[in-house]
């Protein structure tokens, strides 16, 4: 009934409505308008008061924004970008704006038609030079992050042109002409200009901007192999995300702290992390993060050897996945299985390790993280064929985990399968493999810093050394990696060590004997 009202009025009847309701609602209900800028941009933007329907466009994107609503955000950026096109002269410079704004928040959910937006807006009139070099800026470091290093190159020499010496536009510049340096394949000098980005943001008194500059940092100084100061970087996100009330960035920045803990074995500090991080993704209203936070929390209890803790807080975290719990948010399932098939290998639970290793296996395909999760459940594959004495199916699997691994170049996913396939090779009676994949491993581990995936190899590396008869040397590496153990956890790899202390000196006495 309402919709057969509605078109019975006529168009220009219909404009002047809208445009009169509008001008109520300003008028007699303000708070409305603070707190539903898009109802007031819908009644303007059918009537004949185009720029207020631009205006009340712009403060819902600006809302949603502050309410990280980011997909809501370009939705009313592009409404505003299209309303423009109504102005008397095209509206140039509020459809350029928009489109800056669009292209902020296109950026910051990765969606690759950021540049697109970006470059759209170049291709229009524009007389602005200040939005102009904004939106080369942009431009300039969504090509380099693109790996489009000559179109990147492009924009930013327009944008140097344009861009004032000082102040954050400088430091934004800077930022981008560090993702330049980065997609031309120059790690030390990148990480030099992230740096510099770092102090113009601060100078200019942007924590915003330097939030997103020490983001910036941490990344490249991983690609140069400074661990530390990548971590120590992520450290200062939280600081300036906590400082401006970020929670967004705040849980970025947790994440990333979180899973170090793990990598390096502070299994404590990686358990107060990830309550942390569970808060912040919980005010998001985060549902993947969630996940993610929670799998986090299952690992840390997984590795202190609280067994019950870690299966319930899995479980809650693979709950998330239920499609009628998660609406539209993936909270990636997969890697959720792939932790609780450890945890019941590590039980003795081999059946159910069995089951959940094969469902993370098929759902697998549809996570975010599938390049890094197929290596990884192969490996568990194939430790658990070889505790149960199926040396066929652990070498099968063993070679699917190395071939995916290398497949998409990832020194974590070589570091963190290295040991069972040292453990496979050697159970086959390959030593020249088993030698090849204990070296490649602990190189892995080495470069990126992980003393329990070092240690972890080493123990493996036991029976390699035993079968070259060398039984001394097996058991002062199981001493060794035993030490680490015993210092950052887990717990099961130290009991599982010293079970293999313990059949390395029997065996050594039968050797005597």
């Amino acid at each position: 009934m309402r919709e057969l009202v509605y078109d019975s009025i006529s168009p220009r009847n219909r404009e002047d409505l809208h445009g009169r309701i509008g001008q109520v609602i300003e008028s007699v209900m303000p708070e409305v308008a603070v707190q539903q800028p898009e109802l007031l941009a819908n009644h303007f933007a059918e009537s004949t008061h185009v720029g207020r329907a631009i205006d009340y466009s712009m403060r819902s994107g600006e809302r949603a924004v502050a309410l990280y609503a980011l997909a809501d955000a370009l939705h009313h950026y592009r409404a505003a970008a299209k309303l423009a096109e109504r102005l008397a002269g095209g509206g140039e410079s509020e459809r350029a704006r928009a489109l800056v704004e669009a292209c902020d928040a296109a950026r910051a959910l990765g969606h690759e038609d950021a540049l697109a937006i970006a470059e759209d807006a170049l291709a229009g009139p524009m007389s602005d030079d200040l939005v102009r070099a904004a939106l080369r800026r942009r431009a300039g470091e969504l090509a380099a992050r693109a790996h489009e290093t000559q179109r990147s190159a492009e924009h930013l020499a327009e944008a140097d042109r344009l861009t004032p010496a000082e102040g954050r536009e400088r430091a934004e510049l800077t930022l981008a002409k560090a993702y330049l340096a980065r997609s031309d394949e120059r790690p030390a000098e990148a990480l030099a200009v992230g740096r510099t980005a770092v102090k113009e943001a601060l100078a200019a008194n942007d924590r915003g901007l330097a939030l997103a500059a020490e983001e910036a940092v941490a990344v490249f100084a991983a690609d140069a192999g400074s661990q530390d100061e990548s971590l120590r970087a992520t450290e200062r996100c939280v600081e300036h995300a906590t400082a401006i009330g970020d929670l967004s960035g705040l849980a970025r920045a947790l994440a990333l702290l979180t899973y170090a803990a793990l990598d390096r074995g502070e299994l404590a500090k990686a358990e107060d992390l990830a309550h942390e991080l569970l808060g912040a993704e919980s005010r998001l209203g985060n549902v993947s993060g969630e996940a993610g936070a929670l799998r986090a929390l299952g690992r840390s209890f997984f590795g202190l050897g609280r067994f019950a803790e870690a299966h319930a807080t899995l479980e809650r975290a693979l709950a998330l996945a239920d499609p009628l719990a998660q609406g539209q948010q993936p909270a990636d399932p997969a890697s959720t299985l792939l932790v609780l098939g450890s945890l019941a290998i590590e039980r003795g639970d081999f059946a159910s390790a069995a089951t959940t290793l094969s469902e993370a296996r098929a759902v697998a395909e549809r996570s975010p993280s599938r390049e890094h999760l197929a290596p990884r459940i192969a490996a568990e594959m194939a430790r658990l064929a070889l505790y149960q004495g199926s040396l066929d199916d652990a070498r099968q699997h063993a070679a699917a985990a190395r071939a995916a691994a290398v497949e998409h170049e990832c020194r974590r996913c070589g570091a963190g399968i290295a040991a069972t396939l040292v453990e496979v090779a050697c159970a086959s009676g390959d030593l020249a493999l088993a030698d090849a994949r204990r070296t490649e491993g602990l190189e892995h581990a080495f470069r990126l810093g992980l003393p329990v995936a070092s240690a972890e190899i080493r123990a493996a590396s036991a029976n390699l050394l035993a079968a070259h008869g060398d039984i001394v040397g097996a058991r002062n590496e199981c001493i060794e990696a035993l030490a680490v153990f015993e210092q950052h956890g887990p717990t099961y790899l130290a009991e599982r060590t010293r079970r293999r202390i313990a059949e390395i000196d029997v065996n050594g006495k039968a050797q005597s004997a």
